[in-house]
């Protein structure tokens, strides 16, 4: 529902040559770990394209180098920490660390979207919560249809 809603989400691209050409996302380094970034912009009607939130993936093993980053350059968050199960019934602690400043905020969680992986988003306040609102009215919509 992300095209209905009016975001279109990009990423940095490295483009390998060779006799098969191989395109993946390109890692940047945040703190002392790779992530891979995405740029979501909502794509107001008649108006340009507003970036509203950025969205980095990095494997869980990272973050050791990443969030001690955050804590050193923003100081500390406010944190939740809850368990998590996978398919398995295995459960794990997610740690989800938030600095929100009225504008802006930054998350970091643990185990997002996967057990292995960790996520950091920036995101705009008011914008992501224009999308969010947009987006749920499109998911309501798509409900109604079934």
């Amino acid at each position: 529902h992300d095209q209905e809603a009016g975001m279109v989400s990009c990423t940095w691209y490295a483009h390998q040559t060779g006799w098969s050409r191989i395109e993946q996302p390109m890692p940047v380094t945040l703190g002392d770990g790779p992530a891979d970034v995405y740029f979501h912009f909502d794509l107001k009607l008649g108006g340009e394209p507003r970036l509203f939130r950025i969205m980095a993936s990095s494997e869980l093993s990272h973050w050791s180098g990443i969030y001690p980053a955050y804590v050193l350059r923003y100081g500390q968050p406010s944190t939740l920490t809850s368990p998590v199960q996978n398919k398995l019934g295995a459960t794990f602690e997610q740690t989800t660390a938030v600095w929100a400043n009225g504008v802006s905020n930054i998350v970091i969680m643990s185990r997002c979207p996967r057990i292995d992986l960790m996520c950091i988003t920036y995101s705009h306040k008011v914008l992501s919560d224009e999308y969010d609102a947009k987006y749920r009215l499109f998911s309501a919509a798509a409900a109604d249809r079934l």
